[in-house]
């Protein structure tokens, strides 16, 4: 059959004109053409639908990296002082009201009576110039002659008190004392055997006999002399006893402090300073300083600024009595503003001075300001919730911001600035600093295990295991 085929084409081929050769040329090649197309297509379509669909990726890229705690607060004026009376006294005036600026030095106030002040000054001058007059009386050369003499009596009383402690290492007086003492005991002896013989002239006598009685008498008399003198003989030959020898030491110390006090006085007054002196010009240098004293009180009465600012509050009126820290007026100094802001106790332990902080002013949104963590009071906040209070300076003090503006504070733990980074949701990071993610490279998902670094707010820090440019996916 199929040679019968073949044979039937040869055939009707034979028939066929040259014209009609082209024509069958030409369809037979279209008909290659379109067959060879339909299974080209085909076969690619068959391939697209194998291939996976490509996942949401996200770029790994460079930038920064911050970490931050966020700080409500509100402006609060860090030099704001009370201007006090410094005297007891009477506003006289007020020259100032409150929202009016001032320079330092600037008068605010009159404080009175001012005649009374001026008479404390008055009588202070006086106490300086008798004092003054005082310390000119005293005659110097006069003064160490008084101590010399002083001195060499001192020496005297101590030497004295010496040789009398000496002497009780022996007996209580000379020999010579000694014998006049014997020699009157011999005569009162003596004088009590004469009495004695007299009396017995008369003994027989009654006894109201008078001159018996006067025979007796002079015999007792002559009895008491004897014994008078012969105690005063024992005595001196006898040695001091304790009490003899402590009352003599005691005498001894008092007289040698008494010498010593004399010596260091002698010496003062040598070297120009003489107690007297010092007395006067101690007098002197009280006068000079209640002098001192009530000319500040005079000064004080005139109260000045004691620096450029504002006035924001008068708290005392004209007529009213004053007492020395009385407030008087409120003053602040605008470029002293700071910013008080609270956190929670989460954060407190990653705050530290000196850490930069961004700050954003409700009534001020446009405004870019900038400061850093200067104080931390280390006790928590009153109120229910447990914060605890920061305070910010600021860089610049831009125009308008006052103290009590509401604020929000960013105050920066961390900050890694052009590195590679990934935002946070698309990395699940381990406590080890390490992550598995999934790129998609050459059309398929490759796992890669990456470490990573700072954990900002928005994005993590990736250090190992990625280039700049890698699909991460994202699903």
């Amino acid at each position: 059959m199929h040679f019968s085929l073949v044979s039937r084409l040869t055939g009707w081929a034979s028939h066929v004109p040259a014209r009609g050769w082209q024509i069958l040329g030409g369809l037979l090649a279209v008909g290659v053409v379109c067959t060879a197309g339909y299974f080209g297509y085909r076969s690619s379509h068959q391939e697209l639908e194998q291939a996976p669909p490509a996942p949401a990726t996200i770029p790994v890229e460079r930038g920064d990296v911050e970490l931050s705690v966020t700080a409500p607060g509100q402006v609060v004026d860090a030099g704001e002082r009370a201007v006090q009376a410094q005297v007891s006294g009477t506003v006289e005036d007020l020259l100032v009201k409150p929202g009016e600026a001032v320079h330092a030095g600037q008068v605010l106030a009159h404080l009175g009576p001012r005649e009374k002040f001026e008479q404390a000054v008055a009588a202070a001058q006086m106490q300086v110039l008798e004092a003054q007059i005082e310390l000119d009386k005293v005659d110097y050369d006069l003064i160490l002659s008084q101590a010399e003499v002083d001195l060499v009596e001192a020496q005297k009383k101590y030497d004295a008190a010496q040789q009398e402690r000496e002497s009780k290492i022996y007996q209580r007086s000379s020999q010579e004392t000694v014998d006049i003492a014997r020699a009157n005991y011999v005569l009162a002896q003596n004088a009590v055997t004469q009495a004695e013989i007299y009396y017995d002239n008369f003994d027989g006598l009654p006894e109201d006999n008078s001159m018996r009685a006067e025979a007796f008498s002079q015999l007792a008399a002559a009895r008491q002399k004897r014994d008078s003198a012969l105690a005063n003989l024992n005595w001196l030959l006898g040695k001091p006893d304790a009490q003899e020898i402590a009352a003599a030491d005691a005498h001894l110390s008092l007289a040698k402090q008494e010498l010593e006090k004399a010596e260091r006085i002698y010496e003062l007054i040598k070297k120009g300073q003489a107690p007297e002196v010092g007395l006067a010009e101690a007098r002197l240098n009280d006068a000079q300083a209640a002098l001192k004293a009530a000319q500040s009180d005079l000064d004080s009465l005139e109260v000045k600024a004691p620096y450029d600012g504002v006035i924001v509050e008068a708290a005392a009126e004209p007529g009213q009595a004053t007492s020395p820290g009385m407030e008087l007026l409120s003053l602040i100094r605008p470029e002293e503003l700071e910013a008080q802001t609270t956190v929670v106790e989460e954060d407190l332990p990653l705050i530290e001075p000196g850490q930069p902080a961004q700050l954003f002013v409700d009534a001020l949104p446009d405004q870019d300001v900038t400061g850093a963590v200067s104080r931390i009071i280390p006790k928590r906040a009153s109120g229910d919730r447990a914060l605890y209070i920061v305070y910010l300076s600021l860089d610049a003090i831009p125009e308008h911001l006052v103290s009590g503006m509401t604020i929000d504070a960013s105050i920066v733990i961390d900050r890694r600035q052009d590195v590679l980074r990934l935002p946070l949701s698309a990395v699940r990071s381990r406590p080890d600093g390490t992550a598995e993610i999934e790129i998609w490279q050459n059309g398929q998902i490759e796992k890669r295990q990456v470490k990573t670094g700072l954990k900002g707010d928005s994005y993590i820090e990736i250090l190992e295991g990625l280039s700049e440019g890698d699909a991460v996916v994202t699903r």
